[in-house]
């Protein structure tokens, strides 16, 4: 198999305020042309139907009528950048129940953020919480993730997103140690872009060293100052070597553009502009 049946067989969109029912974003991927459909959880309507199992069983069966495989992505607001065990704790026992529900509604992959810590104004500049106390902030990142690597076990695949948190110093290390079995990545090509210098190197060399564990990608276009998930060829983004690494892997790639009009555009682009270089 090429290069490019391999992305072809994998393509997405993701699906946020489009639709308030599951399976008409699924109708919707199969009548435009992708063969997946990405969930956003920030649509409330999406969430409430993966925790009903009637509405779970129609999900199912769409996917598998109209073979277009189903990810989702969590929902925002979730945080493990906590001092307080308590608090982490209370965020991954929500998290967990709703991976329960997208593993019954048989869906192929799980996006989640990390989160973000909070900052104090101090002396005319700022601070993050974590910088002060940095050994309880990675002791609980820890505890999560391998609580989370130990429950995915039976469950969908999950992937941590390379946004907001990530980038604090310590992570990459953790990372590197507790990655593996259902616990994977999702690379955000988009996210990348934004950053320059080594910040920029240090991810991309990240994902390269643990590319056998990029199970979902999100692909947007931007112009290297802002995340401004645009349609791919309105920006800076060199998306070619970032398609060839995701081909390797086999691994799902979502347009994260909105509104769904954007991803057909993106679509048309990708067949037209990027399919011809693989």
């Amino acid at each position: 198999m090429t290069t490019r049946e391999r992305i072809e067989r994998r393509l997405g969109f993701q699906s946020l305020f489009d639709f308030r029912d599951a399976v008409e974003a699924i109708d919707f991927a199969a009548g435009a042309g992708f063969k997946a459909v990405e969930l956003n959880l920030g649509n409330p309507y999406y969430l409430n139907q993966l925790r009903n199992s009637r509405e779970r069983a129609r999900i199912r069966r769409a996917s598998k009528r109209r073979d277009v495989a189903v990810l989702v992505h969590s929902v925002d607001g979730l945080n493990f950048f906590r001092a307080d065990w308590e608090h982490a704790k209370m965020n991954l026992a929500m998290l967990k129940r709703i991976i329960t529900c997208a593993t019954l509604a048989e869906t192929v992959h799980f996006t989640f953020h990390l989160g973000v810590d909070m900052f104090y104004g101090y002396s005319a500049g700022k601070k993050y919480t974590y910088e002060i106390y940095p050994e309880l902030f990675a002791d609980n990142l820890r505890r999560v993730l391998l609580d989370l690597r130990d429950f995915a076990r039976d469950k969908v695949t999950l992937g941590v997103e390379n946004v907001g948190g990530f980038r604090y110093p310590w992570v990459f290390p953790i990372l590197h140690k507790v990655l593996g079995g259902k616990l994977c990545l999702t690379m955000d090509v988009g996210h990348i872009n934004v950053y320059k210098g080594r910040v920029k190197e240090a991810e991309e060399d990240f994902f390269k060293a643990h590319r056998r564990l990029i199970r979902s990608s999100h692909l947007h276009d931007n112009d290297g100052k802002w995340d401004m998930h645009d349609i791919i060829g309105n920006g800076s983004i060199s998306f070619i070597p970032y398609l060839r690494m995701l081909a390797e892997q086999n691994a799902w790639c979502i347009f994260e553009v909105r509104p769904k009009e954007s991803a057909v555009e993106s679509l048309r682009r990708f067949h037209e502009k990027l399919a011809p270089q693989l």
